[in-house]
């Protein structure tokens, strides 16, 4: 998946699938689902997963709702890997006196 946001990758999936249904040949919820998790980068491996554990299919709504818990979960996941200006500070420091 490119950079967009899960709820993007939603909507443009969505507004895919309801151009057949124009022309008279409406798109499943199980050819939604497909759709939309094939579009999805490497970082939602996991939950790919466990959505393809399940013994039915999933709603789009359901689905919706754990790619936006999903995509909050790896926002903060990469918040952690970030060193704030308080901890950068503090390593410096711990660096500092080592070498002293």
């Amino acid at each position: 998946m490119d950079v967009r946001s899960i709820t993007d990758h939603l909507q443009h999936i969505r507004s895919l699938s309801n151009e057949p249904a124009t022309t008279g040949a409406p798109v499943t919820n199980e050819e939604l689902i497909v759709k939309i998790l094939s579009g999805l980068g490497l970082e939602y491996c996991e939950i790919l997963t466990a959505i393809r554990a399940h013994d039915t299919i999933i709603t789009y709504e359901e689905l919706y709702e754990k790619l936006i818990h999903h995509e909050l979960f790896l926002k903060h996941k990469d918040m952690k890997k970030t060193p704030t200006p308080i901890t950068t500070a503090i390593a410096q420091k711990n660096n500092f006196n080592n070498k002293n």
